[in-house]
């Protein structure tokens, strides 16, 4: 092989007469130098923290949107790549399945010897390389574990746009795939696209950029709850800057709280909807332990329902309400009062 800054020359193994691929190609191609050196890695082995993905952002061209991000305790703490947009919103809907309880991306079959019987045995090339022409090692998109009822069990998901089901080669692989999880004992299904990317999947992006290094306190959630009891028709963006203003804290804090919240499941909302920061404050219900304290927090402050818009100038005698949440209670009173 003799390589050039715009081309390289590839002498194939296989008998067939030499060719020049493209650099940028080239980069890509899997020979079974590349696969035996990640068989070695332990590519595809492994679980949690220490497993390893059979191909990572680095290892294949960009087509559209990768993902690599940092796992949670959920599914480990590893960097996990998803190679398309479609990947990343399924291991969002995932992420925020309770019943899910772990996920393998690009996980790999490493038996070719196994794939190749699969294939002739349906009459299906196997697919190959495109510049080596060698078999390559299969994969699954993502492997999820699932705990329900006290048991465990494990989804084979292979992620596709709708358009994709019109390729007949499209449609093959998605045979051998299929056929070859369910030898090794493991369920497979298709999610498409048009299932994952809608305005749940939106939301759910959008609720898992929460800051995780935020410190929410009680008295936090207390003035949120306090305030969102209050004016249960004010859109929960105003009634969080509102907070903001209260407690003196900087712009944004108590939309980010409230982010953080409904990530973590400790409120609870309709995900199907647009623009959630523009919803009332009333379609937003405390779950868990937040709910008790809500019930708690009700019973001190009377609710009118004609209160549906925020004071323009809301003072306190002294001090921020962050730090003595029932200030905010008293002031949230006496106005209702007033």
């Amino acid at each position: 092989m003799a390589t050039s800054a715009k081309r390289v020359l590839i002498v194939s193994p296989l008998g067939l007469p030499p060719f020049y691929v493209p650099q940028r190609r080239y980069k890509y191609a899997l020979d079974e130098a590349k696969i035996a050196r990640w068989l070695k890695e332990g590519r595809g082995l492994g679980e949690r923290e220490t497993y390893k993905p059979w191909y990572t952002v680095a290892d294949v061209p960009s087509h559209g949107k990768v993902t690599r991000v940092c796992g949670e305790e959920k599914f480990g703490l590893r960097n996990m790549h998803f190679l398309s947009t479609n990947e990343w919103y399924a291991a969002l809907h995932l992420w925020y399945d309770d019943a899910c309880v772990g996920l393998v991306e690009q996980f790999p079959f490493r038996d070719r010897l196994q794939t190749l019987a699969v294939a002739a045995r349906l009459g299906i090339k196997h697919p190959e390389d495109a510049i080596h022409k060698i078999p390559i090692v299969i994969t699954t998109d993502i492997v999820a574990k699932f705990f329900i009822h006290g048991q465990t069990y494990k989804q084979a998901i292979a992620v596709k746009p709708i358009d994709a089901f019109g390729n007949e080669r499209t449609q093959e692989k998605l045979r051998l795939e299929e056929e070859v999880n369910k030898l090794n004992g493991v369920p497979w299904d298709i999610w498409i696209d048009k299932e994952l990317r809608g305005t749940y999947g939106d939301n759910l992006e959008w609720l898992h950029g929460y800051n995780r290094r935020l410190i929410i306190t009680p008295e936090h959630t207390d003035l949120l709850l306090v305030s969102f009891l209050k004016y249960p028709n004010t859109p929960a963006s105003k009634v969080c800057g509102e907070c903001d203003r209260l407690s003196k804290s900087p712009a944004g804090t108590y939309l980010g709280i409230l982010r953080a919240l409904l990530a973590t499941k400790r409120l609870s909302t309709d995900l199907n909807v647009t623009n959630l920061q523009g919803k009332s404050a009333r379609v937003f219900f405390p779950m868990g332990t937040l709910a008790t304290r809500a019930t708690c927090l009700r019973r001190n402050i009377a609710i009118e329902s004609s209160l549906t818009k925020l004071p323009l100038e809301c003072h306190f005698p002294s001090g921020a309400t962050s730090q003595t949440p029932y200030r905010a209670l008293a002031y949230l009173r006496s106005k209702s009062h007033a």
